[in-house]
């Protein structure tokens, strides 16, 4: 099933995640890997985790919001972790947890 767009919320700017395209997919995919591979050998830091998450943050907006500089956005760490869950969910890379909330922010 085709997942709805969602919102998500970096500092004070929202945006809307659509459904990802294929193009966005075969970018993400291979971070997703490299996390998957550092996770498995408890080499996954917060500093990489953060890092990666923001590559695909990066990736889910340019294609709506191209002009966004998504490295001046004021964003926690927290704005970071519920973008990029909403993000693996809209490519189907995730599941929304049973009872998780993965609407709007």
């Amino acid at each position: 099933m085709r997942p709805e767009s969602k919102k998500i919320t970096l500092g004070s700017s929202e945006f809307t995640i659509n459904p990802l395209t294929l193009r966005q997919l075969q970018a993400i995919l291979p971070i997703t890997d490299e996390i998957n591979e550092l996770n498995k050998d408890n080499k996954v830091t917060t500093t990489i985790m953060i890092e990666e998450a923001i590559k695909v943050i990066k990736i889910a907006l340019g294609r709506d919001y191209h002009e966004v500089a998504v490295d001046d956005l004021e964003m926690t760490p927290a704005d970071i972790n519920k973008a990029f869950r909403i993000i693996l969910v809209q490519g189907g890379l995730a599941e929304a947890a049973p009872g998780e909330t993965v609407a709007a922010l």
